[in-house]
């Protein structure tokens, strides 16, 4: 395969010069830069674009680093990334990490080489200290709240969000709510957010009445055979996800249980069709904005509102 030198010798030009034409320099001779344009053409040769980059230290390549892709709330982030990107010619990659700190860590060196102009992380799994450490390489863009971390971050206030559910819920009367999260706390400050805030306005322990790992219908129907099969009688679910609750709503019609009150996220069509509450984050305008942060370099925390969608007929939430 043909090389820049290669390009060079046989138009008598230096590296330099054949580098000029690639460039679109405009110090080049007409004559020189069609001798070498002629080799170009007939060597069918192609710049090395990761190359050229390093050298102009920009890549227009986005990288956006996601847990996995079989979730809506990252499936709607996303999009609105790529809707962003493409109008103006940034191509957006896909960096998965199955949550494992080591990989999302390997994306962060690649950042510091420059394989990508910033970083959207969808969710984290390293620290914002570890993840501060890393911005000085290029623009990091967090979707939940970074604290007081000058680790830029486009994000819902969660704890507004859930306490308002809560409080609404215990407002009209219901006296047992089961909970849904995806991860544990430890380790996710959505789901940490969400228990603090049930233990906040009823005063309890949410254990005995929390689902964890909850991400899919399947996962909804697991979950609501624990609600339906306990001792307590839950007259409400908030979930984290319109998908499970969609889950706990076939469980419960399946067997001609009584539907509770059911709460999702995310304002998915499933939501409307099942006419349940939801709480929309929206998140594509989430990945939307932290593109416009990724390529400005701005360091910046943009705060967005959410809206609860009220559908179910006996909720006031």
């Amino acid at each position: 395969m043909a090389n820049i030198k290669e390009v060079a010798r046989l138009s008598n030009c230096s590296v330099t010069t054949v580098s000029r034409v690639l460039n679109h320099h405009p110090h080049v001779s007409e004559e020189k830069k069609q001798r070498i344009l002629a080799v170009i053409k007939e060597l069918d040769y192609a710049p090395n674009s990761q190359a050229r980059d390093l050298i102009l230290g920009v890549s227009k390549n986005i990288g956006v680093v996601i847990p996995n892709v079989n979730h809506s709330y990252f499936e709607k982030i996303i999009s609105g990334v790529i809707e962003s990107a493409f109008e103006i010619g940034y191509s957006v990659t896909l960096l998965p990490t199955n949550y494992n700190p080591e990989i999302e860590k390997s994306y962060f060196e690649q950042l510091k080489t420059k394989r990508f102009e910033a970083l959207i992380l969808t969710s984290k799994s390293n620290s914002l200290a570890e993840i501060e450490k890393y911005t000085k390489y290029g623009p990091i863009i967090c979707c939940e709240d970074t604290k007081d971390y000058a680790i830029s971050s486009v994000h819902v206030d969660r704890k507004k969000a859930y306490t308002e559910v809560f409080a609404s819920l215990k407002e009209m009367g219901y006296q047992n709510i089961g909970v849904t999260i995806n991860r544990s706390e430890e380790v996710s400050a959505s789901s940490k957010i969400n228990s603090e805030s049930y233990e906040d306005v009823f005063g309890v322990s949410i254990e005995g009445k929390i689902v964890r790992d909850c991400s899919t219908m399947e996962d909804g129907k697991k979950a609501a055979d624990y609600f339906f099969n306990s001792d307590q009688e839950f007259d409400a679910i908030v979930t984290n996800g319109d998908h499970v609750a969609s889950g706990i709503y076939k469980y419960a019609k399946d067997r001609h249980l009584k539907q509770p009150l059911l709460i999702g996220q995310e304002n998915l069509a499933i939501s409307e069709v099942l006419s349940f509450t939801t709480v929309d984050f929206h998140l594509k305008e989430i990945g939307s904005a932290a593109f416009q942060l990724a390529v400005s370099g701005e360091v910046a925390k943009k705060v967005f509102p959410y809206t609860i969608i009220k559908r179910s007929f006996n909720c006031n939430v």
